[in-house]
């Protein structure tokens, strides 16, 4: 997935999850749970890139 692609994506979705934030549509609570979730799912996919890759071994 080129970089790009991905950076558009984490804008978009930072961006609906501020407005719903905003707009009193979920929880300060569940925007937390939501954006962990995000977070862990994005670094594990970034590391199996890269270790399918053969990249980042010692």
């Amino acid at each position: 997935m080129s970089p790009a692609l991905l950076s558009l994506g984490a804008a978009g979705t930072a961006f609906a999850l501020g407005l719903a934030l905003g707009r009193r549509l979920i929880s300060p609570l569940r925007f937390t749970q939501i954006v962990g979730g995000l977070g862990t799912g994005l670094a594990l996919i970034l590391t199996t890139t890269r270790l399918l890759a053969g990249d980042g071994h010692g």
